[in-house]
Order: structure tokens, then C-alpha cells, then sequence
């Protein structure tokens, strides 16, 4: 599935637009601050319910205007958002509410939205995923988790769930006279849902650290890197020589004390190492870009194999981020995968050499204003 078309009325400093988009390359060239990103986060708001920019809505609507508008269109399905400020009020004195629709039927999960297709996000931003906490690398690995297997985020919904309540068992302490049998039912629950998720986010490991190996491991070789292989480290949340409800149960009074569940699905870990060194102690910033690159492209790959779904790629501005080396590598990739793109430039003659046949097209943003 592929984006066709994306419109916006009074986001961030975007003017009133409509685009017509390639099934394949898209190019949104301009100035810092032209709203290019913007382009980017409209097309994001319409796939995942949210920014990532800002958690608050009243910085991404226009000034002057009291709410915004988005649509996009896929082959079948039309996705609108409106999202308004507190307590807005319509010319005809009604409330404004905010509101998501496919196809015009309201929605009440904006998981609804991130089931349509699958859309990664890369910038600068992702360039610290190998230096961040492992948690951030975890909800990377549980993206694709969420594509391919479609049970996983019932799952890991009430694997929260439960994690919160045994929490709130643990804060009430022993005052609470059926604590000790609480705590029972949320561990079995805990236990459960835990096993299930690990089986799902270990399958995923598997495939993508395979084709990692098979199709991209050679991109380090490229940076003169000095060392072993890449190893992908997967911890589950709890050790792999214990069982996870003996553990729970073991060390329960230690919970009590600090009110935390410590093990389980929800602590699961993933590391990247090279000689039993992370990453992100071991590569130069240069070579960290590189292999996140070839993480991204192997994992989105795994996605497409297993789901028939198109991924959408949205890319700001990495061309001012990479070296040649990696410009060469990024362009290369994007041409062979069967995804679409929806990439920022302020250099147009990044793009010049993809400006070639009809499935490219290439649009101009200044001062929040697009044309083609």
C-alpha cells in the first residue's frame, strides 16, 4: 500500500496544500524552516495518531487558526484528522472535537491507524538508537514485531495491563490483607503474556539478524572498520537458565520494596556488539550512521517479506548527515526496494541523480508554501 496523496489545512506553518504523489520517489526541497519536516509530520500524524516533534497539539496548529485538518489517500482508503484546541467553538456554536476517521468511520484506537501500512520514520534522530537505552532499540524491535505478527499488540496491551496492577499490589504492600494472592494472579498473567511476546520478538531477532548477514553486513567492511562480526544480543526480560514465575516469586519481597516489577517481557533488552562491546562504544559517529542504516533497511526488509505490505519510508534531510560513502549506500538502497519515499532535501542537487523517469517527482517549499 502506498500514500497517493496528502493533504493539510492549518498545520504548523504549511499553507493550505494538496499533492499528488509518486508511487515511488518524492522529493520536498527547501530552506531551513521552508516546512519541509512539516510535509513529513502531517504524513505521520495520518499514520500513527501522533508527532514526532511534540506532544502538544496547540504547537503543531497554525497560528491564528484554532485547529488542523489532514487527509490522506491510499488506493482504497481515505485517512482524515482533526485535532482542535481546548474548549474551540465552530461558527454555529458547536464544539469542535477531535477526531480520526477511515473512511469516514470514526476510530477509537490510533492502532487502527499503524495497522493501514507499515511507515518508518528515519533523521538525525535515529542516529543515537545505538548509543540510547536499550529501550529505545526494544520499541524498534517491537515495530516490526507489531507488523508481523498481528496478535503481538493485543498482547503486549494486556501484558501491560497486568505489569501496572501487580505495580499498584506491590505500592499497597503487605497493609493489603490478599496481597500475597493478588500478586499470584497477576504472575501467572505476567508469565503468560511474557512467554508469548518473547516467542514472537525472538522469531523477528532471528530473521532480521539473518538477513542482516545475508545482505547488508557487508556495509561495515566498507567503512574500514576493525574487528568481529556484528552479533545481535536479545535479552528477554529474565534470565534464560530460570523460569520466569519461579523468579517472580523468588524475589517478591525485593519488589515490595522498590514497588517495580523487574522482570518479565516488558524488561526485554536488545544490543547490538561487535567483539561483546556495544556499538555504540566501539564505532565512530560515521560508522554508528552507517550500520543504523543497514539495521533499518534489513529489519523493513524482514516486514516486507512477511507482511506483502509496501513500507513507506519518510526521510528528512539525512543527506546533510551522511558522508558520501553513506549517501551512496542510502541512494542504492531506496532504488532497489520496492517501498516508497517521501524524502526532504535543502541541497537539490543531492536529488539530481535520482530526478529520472515518471515514478519520481520532485516538489519546491518555501516559506510554507508547495508547488511542483
Amino acid at each position: 500500500m502506498i500514500i497517493k496523496s496528502l493533504a493539510c489545512d492549518g498545520f504548523r506553518n504549511l499553507d493550505l496544500f494538496r499533492c499528488e504523489l509518486s508511487p515511488k520517489l518524492n522529493f520536498f526541497v527547501g530552506e531551513n524552516g521552508a516546512g519541509k519536516t512539516s510535509i513529513l509530520e502531517a504524513a505521520n500524524w495520518c499514520v500513527s495518531g501522533r508527532s514526532f516533534r511534540s506532544h502538544s497539539i496547540e504547537h503543531m496548529i497554525c497560528h491564528g487558526k484554532s485547529f488542523f485538518q489532514l487527509e490522506m489517500g491510499l488506493p482504497s482508503t481515505t485517512v482524515s484528522v482533526l485535532q482542535a484546541k481546548k474548549n474551540t467553538i465552530n461558527d454555529s456554536g458547536l464544539a469542535v472535537k477531535s477526531e480520526i476517521f477511515i473512511n469516514q468511520q470514526k476510530i477509537k484506537r490510533k492502532s487502527e491507524l499503524a495497522k493501514l501500512m507499515p511507515v518508518f520514520m528515519l533523521s538525525y534522530q535515529n542516529f543515537s538508537w545505538l548509543r540510547d537505552s536499550s529501550k529505545v532499540r526494544r520499541q524498534w524491535l517491537d515495530w516490526g514485531v507489531f507488523h508481523v505478527k498481528h496478535e503481538f499488540h493485543s498482547e503486549w496491551v494486556k501484558l501491560q495491563h497486568a505489569v501496572k496492577q501487580r505495580n499498584q499490589t506491590l505500592h499497597n504492600g503487605y497493609k493489603q490483607a490478599d496481597s500475597d494472592r493478588c500478586l499470584d494472579v497477576y504472575d501467572k498473567q505476567i508469565v503468560d503474556f511474557s512467554e508469548t511476546i518473547t516467542k514472537m520478538r525472538s522469531d523477528i531477532v532471528l530473521a532480521w539478524e539473518n538477513l542482516y548477514r545475508e545482505k547488508y553486513s557487508h556495509w561495515l567492511s566498507g567503512t574500514k572498520i576493525s574487528g568481529g562480526d556484528l552479533n545481535f544480543s536479545f535479552y528477554k526480560g529474565w534470565s534464560a537458565e530460570h523460569n520466569l514465575s519461579d523468579i517472580l516469586t523468588k524475589f517478591r519481597s525485593q519488589d515490595f520494596k522498590t514497588a517495580r516489577t523487574r522482570f518479565g517481557a516488558h524488561r526485554a533488552q536488545l544490543n547490538f556488539l561487535i567483539n561483546g562491546i556495544p556499538v555504540g562504544k566501539m564505532l565512530s559517529q560515521g560508522q554508528q550512521k552507517v550500520l543504523l542504516m543497514a539495521l533499518v533497511f534489513s529489519l523493513s526488509e524482514v516486514v516486507q517479506n512477511n507482511t506483502q505490505k509496501q513500507l513507506v519510508y519518510l526521510i528528512d534531510d539525512l543527506n546533510s548527515e551522511l558522508d558520501v560513502y553513506a549517501q551512496k549506500k542510502l541512494i542504492s538502497c531506496l532504488q532497489e526496494q520496492q517501498t516508497q519515499v517521501i524524502m526532504t532535501a535543502i541541497n537539490g542537487d543531492f536529488i539530481n541523480s535520482w530526478l529520472k523517469g515518471s515514478d519520481v517527482k520532485k516538489f519546491n517549499v518555501k516559506h510554507g508554501v508547495i508547488t511542483d
